[in-house]
Order: structure tokens, then sequence, then C-alpha cells
């Protein structure tokens, strides 16, 4: 074998090193195009607006009434009233079908000495017989309300409004005395 000058045996190796440089960049031409990331950020989807009428809703409330003017007869305007209630209300697993109970309790009086009156505190039901001092008289009334509704909410997001149907039942009780009176 011969041996090679040492300026050729330099000349080769930078030919060798060209070509590698220029193949190299030749592969990246000839690649394509660059790679997106995978990861892009994705706003995440907006909540679901609230809803204002739910299924399986219990709610219960309570209040306090005081009222003048009560009473019919020469009595009338004469007595007042006070006392307060309760109120249950139940919307079944269909939202748009629920049931309402309602009850009130008051103390009915008149003032003055002891005395013995008829009194109609409803119109349209019969009267109690006020006995005693001042007249004093326990009345309340129960009512229980069949109610369909319609809540907009569905049709109108964010709307809290809703249309209301109802039947209601109810009592009428007075003193000792119970006179029982349904309204259909």
């Amino acid at each position: 074998m011969a041996i090679m000058p040492v300026k050729t045996a330099i000349m080769k190796r930078l030919t060798a090193l060209a070509i590698v440089t220029l193949a190299s960049q030749a592969v990246v031409t000839f690649a394509g195009e660059p790679m997106v990331s995978s990861k892009q950020v994705i706003a995440p989807p907006l909540p679901p607006p609230p809803e204002y009428f739910r299924p399986n809703e219990f709610d219960i409330g309570m209040f306090g009434t005081y009222a003048t003017g009560v009473g019919s007869g020469e009595n009338a305007g004469k007595l007042h009233a006070w006392g307060g209630g309760l109120d249950f209300t139940y919307w079944f697993p269909w939202k748009y079908a629920g049931m309402r109970f309602q009850g009130a309790g008051v103390s009915i009086s008149g003032g003055g000495g002891s005395r013995t009156k008829e009194v109609t505190v409803v119109p349209g039901f019969a009267p109690v017989s006020l006995t005693g001092g001042g007249g004093s008289l326990a009345a309340g009334i129960m009512t229980g309300d069949f109610m369909l509704r319609l809540p907009l909410d569905d049709f109108w997001p964010g709307v809290s409004l809703g249309a209301l149907r109802l039947r209601r039942f109810w009592r009428y009780f007075a003193g000792r005395r119970r006179e029982r009176q349904y309204c259909p």
C-alpha cells in the first residue's frame, strides 16, 4: 500500500465534511412542514345557566299577620286579629307540578266586657259565637294547593319567572265549634 501525502489526506477529510454538511441541510430541506405542538390551550365550555325551578324542591316558610276591620253586622270593623302561619311546598320530580300546604292561626279580639256575639269572620261562612271577656277567639285556616308551573328559565335562560296555575282546597275553623267548609 502506498502512503498518501498529508495534504491529500486533509483534502479528503474536508471533502467528506462538506458532503456530510450539505447532506444534513438537504435532509432538513426535504423533511416538510414543521410539527405543530398538540398541546394547544382549549378554553373549557361555559357552565350551564342557573336553574331557578328545580325538581324535588322543598320549601318551608313562616309568616306573621295582623288584621283590622274583622267581623260583620254590628261588629263590622270593630274587631282585630293577630297571628301567624306556616307554608310547606314540594315540587314533584316532574318539575312542572307540586303541592303546597299552608296553615294560619289568629286570635280575634274586640275589647270590652264579657259578652256573647255571633260574628261572621269570613263572608260566606257560618258565623261563630264569641263569648268571654274582651271577646277573644282563636281562628284559623288550612289550605292545600295543587300547582302547575311553567318556568320561563327553560325558554329564556337567566330569567327567574314562572307562570303558575293552582287548584285550592281549604278548611276554615274557629273557636270551640268547628265549621268545616270546603271550597272547590
